[in-house]
């Protein structure tokens, strides 16, 4: 029963590393989609090649 207690405290530290790396990739992946996000709505804008709806009238 010592050994099992002994070698706890290593499980969790490596499962909080495991988990703080997972939120790290996360973390990363929107961060990279918003900036991907930014370009394309910024390269829209500034070519002028966004829809091109004349009138739009939602509520007549």
């Amino acid at each position: 029963m010592a050994a099992i207690t002994a070698t706890a405290p290593y499980a969790a530290r490596d499962r909080d590393l495991h988990n703080r790396a997972l939120v790290r990739g996360w973390l990363y992946v929107v961060v990279l989609v918003l900036f991907a996000l930014v370009l394309v709505g910024g390269s829209t804008r500034l070519t002028g090649s966004g829809l091109s709806i004349t009138e739009w009238q939602p509520i007549h």
